[in-house]
C-alpha cells in the first residue's frame, strides 16, 4: 500500500489517494514510519501536483513542517522550483517552515532567490520578512547567495522590499565581503551599477584584505571592460523604466560608478608606467656611477704594479688621516684611495638606489596583481628611497670634485641638497604612519562590526 501511495503522488492523482484512504484511513500515519525519507507531501510538491499538495493539506497539515534526508520541508522543494501556488498553500499551512534550515543552511526564501524563483521569493518575503535577514555559517545574507549565484532579478526584488536598511544592503560576511564586494570581484557589471545607483551602499568600505569594491573591480575587469559598463548602464535605465513602480523606494542621488572607475582605472596605468620609466632610468644611472665612480681609476702608465699613497678618511671636507700608507694598483677608485669615507658613503646611498630600482622593475614585469592602487602607492614610496639615495649621491660626488679653494660654493649646494632630503625622509614617514592608521582603524572597524553581528 506505500507503494501505492507514493504511486499517487508522482502521478498526482488525488482518486488514488482516496481509495487508498477508503481502504486504511492510516495511510498517511504510516507514511511517516515508512522506509522512504521523503514524505508524499514532499513529492507532490517537488513535481507541481498542486490539488494532490492541497487534498494532503486539507487532511494531513502537520506533513507541511516534514523535514526529508536533506532536511528540505515541502517548502524548500516548491520554492525551488517555483510553484508559487503551492508555496502559498504551505505557507497557510505551516508559516514556520519559512524559517527552517536545510542541510546547507538555507531556508526556503534563499532558496527561491539563489533559484531565481522570483514571483516565489515576492510571496515568501510579504508572508515572512524576517526570513530574509537570517546569515548562513559563513556570515552571509540572501543578497551574498544572490550575487554569488548571479541572480540579479532576485536580488532587484530584496532591494525593493529592503532597500531603505542600509545595514541589510551594507552587511558583511566572514571575510567583510559586503554584496557589492562580491558582485565587484566577480566582474558583475550589472550588479554592480544596479547597487550603486539604486542603493545606498558604501562603495568606499573596505574588507578584511583592505580592498574596497572599486579596486576588485579593477582587478576583475578584462580587456571588454568599458563595452561592459556601457552596457550595463543603458540595461540599468531600461530596467529602472519597466519598474517604476519600486522606483519610489529607491533612494534618490545615483553614483556614477563609470566615471569613477575609468578615473581610478587611467590613473593606476599612468602611474604603472611612469615608475618603470624612472625605476629603468634611475638602475641606470647608479649602475653607470658604480662602475666609473667620481674622479675615475688610477691609471698605470709607468709600468709599476702599484701605488702607494697617504690613506686618509674625508667624510664631506673632513679629512681625517691616518698613519699607514695603502697601495693602489691600477683600475682602483681615485676617490677609494684618497678619500675612503668619502667613497664608502657613495657606495652606500648608490648601492641603495640601484637595489632599490631593481626591486621596483622586477616586482613590475613579474606578473603579480600590481595594478592596485595600495601596491602603487607602496612602489611610490620605494621611488622616493630611490631618488632619495640618488640625490645623495650627487652631492657626495660634488662634495669630492670641488677644490677646496671653492668649498663656500660646495656648502651652499650640500645643503641644498640635505633640505630636500630631510623634506622627502618627512613625506616617507608620513606615509608610513598613515598606512599603519588605516590599518589600525579597518582592525578597530572590523572587531566593532563582528561584536554587533546578529546570528540567527
Amino acid at each position: 500500500m506505500e507503494r501505492r501511495l507514493y504511486r499517487a503522488a508522482l502521478e498526482g492523482n488525488v482518486p488514488s489517494l482516496l481509495q487508498l484512504l477508503w481502504e486504511d484511513e492510516l495511510v498517511l500515519e504510516r507514511s511517516l514510519v515508512g522506509s522512504h525519507s521523503d514524505t508524499p507531501l514532499h513529492i507532490a510538491a517537488m513535481l507541481g501536483h498542486s490539488e494532490f499538495v492541497s487534498k494532503i493539506l486539507s487532511l494531513k497539515p502537520e506533513l507541511a513542517c516534514e523535514l526529508d534526508s536533506q532536511r528540505s520541508t515541502p517548502l524548500h522543494l516548491a520554492a525551488a522550483k517555483g510553484y508559487a501556488d503551492i508555496v502559498k498553500g504551505l505557507l497557510n499551512t505551516c508559516k514556520e517552515a519559512c524559517l527552517v534550515s536545510d542541510k546547507y543552511g538555507r531556508n526556503p526564501l534563499q532558496v527561491a532567490a539563489v533559484k531565481g524563483k522570483v514571483e516565489v521569493l515576492e510571496v515568501l518575503v510579504q508572508v515572512e520578512a524576517e526570513a530574509a535577514r537570517i546569515v548562513n555559517k559563513s556570515g552571509e545574507t540572501v543578497l551574498h547567495m544572490c550575487v554569488k549565484n548571479n541572480k540579479l532579478e532576485s536580488l532587484k526584488v530584496l532591494v525593493g522590499m529592503f532597500g531603505g536598511e542600509d545595514e541589510f544592503i551594507d552587511w558583511k560576511d566572514k571575510d567583510e565581503n559586503s554584496a557589492l564586494h562580491l558582485a565587484a570581484a566577480d566582474g558583475q557589471f550589472e550588479t554592480v551599477d544596479f547597487l550603486t545607483t539604486h542603493t545606498r551602499a558604501d562603495n568606499h568600505s573596505r574588507n578584511l584584505e583592505g580592498f574596497t569594491a572599486l579596486d576588485l573591480l579593477a582587478q576583475s575587469t578584462t580587456g571588454t571592460k568599458e563595452k561592459a559598463i556601457a552596457d550595463n548602464q543603458t540595461m540599468s535605465k531600461q530596467t529602472r523604466v519597466s519598474s517604476s513602480s519600486r522606483a519610489s523606494k529607491f533612494p534618490s542621488g545615483a553614483y556614477n560608478w563609470k566615471k569613477h572607475f575609468k578615473r581610478q582605472n587611467s590613473w593606476l596605468e599612468r602611474m604603472w608606467n611612469s615608475l618603470m620609466v624612472v625605476a629603468t632610468l634611475t638602475a641606470s644611472m647608479a649602475f653607470q656611477a658604480g662602475l666609473n665612480p667620481p674622479g675615475g681609476v688610477w691609471q698605470d702608465k709607468a709600468g709599476d704594479n702599484s701605488t702607494s699613497v697617504p690613506y686618509t678618511v674625508s667624510i664631506f671636507g673632513h679629512d681625517m688621516p691616518e698613519n699607514s700608507n695603502i697601495t693602489l694598483r691600477a683600475g682602483n677608485t681615485v676617490m677609494g684611495g684618497s678619500s675612503y669615507g668619502v667613497y664608502f658613503t657613495f657606495l652606500v646611498f648608490n648601492t641603495i638606489g640601484f637595489i632599490a630600482s631593481l626591486s621596483i622593475i622586477i616586482l613590475l614585469i613579474s606578473g603579480l596583481p600590481m595594478r592596485r592602487r595600495l601596491f602603487i602607492s607602496v612602489l611610490t614610496v620605494i621611488m622616493w628611497i630611490v631618488v632619495t639615495s640618488m640625490a645623495l649621491t650627487y652631492a657626495i660626488s660634488i662634495e669630492f670634485l670641488t677644490p677646496l679653494e671653492q668649498y663656500l660654493s660646495f656648502k651652499v649646494i650640500s645643503f641644498g641638497i640635505l633640505a630636500w632630503t630631510g623634506l622627502m625622509t618627512l613625506l616617507v614617514v608620513s606615509h608610513i604612519i598613515r598606512l599603519i592608521v588605516k590599518a589600525l582603524r579597518a582592525c578597530i572597524k572590523a572587531v566593532t562590526h563582528r561584536r554587533k553581528r546578529f546570528t540567527v
